[in-house]
């Protein structure tokens, strides 16, 4: 309950910071929104999963390397069903 309120208040201003910074070349911010159907989702879930597997191993084999050689790094993905209001509104009308 209370753990979990405070990561999430603690995430969602940590989030919010950091995208509204600037990226350097080497960093990357994307959004990308399309209609997309179950089987594309279901793929897309799972190179997610793959991706943060890719990550937390990369972290385990980096460890035990000299702390001047690391790069203290985030990697955000959110995946949810998504539209624009001022969409969603002419959907509504039609």
């Amino acid at each position: 309950g209370r753990i979990m309120a405070r990561w999430s208040a603690f995430s969602r201003r940590r989030c919010s910071r950091s995208f509204k910074a600037d990226f350097d070349r080497d960093e990357r911010r994307l959004f990308l929104s399309a209609p997309l159907t179950a089987g594309s989702l279901d793929r897309l879930v799972s190179r997610v999963d793959a991706l943060a597997s890719e990550f937390q191993g990369l972290q385990k084999a980096d460890a035990a390397l000299p702390r001047t050689q690391l790069k203290n790094t985030g990697l955000a993905i959110a995946m949810r069903a998504w539209e624009l209001s001022s969409f969603t509104v002419l959907r509504r009308e039609a």
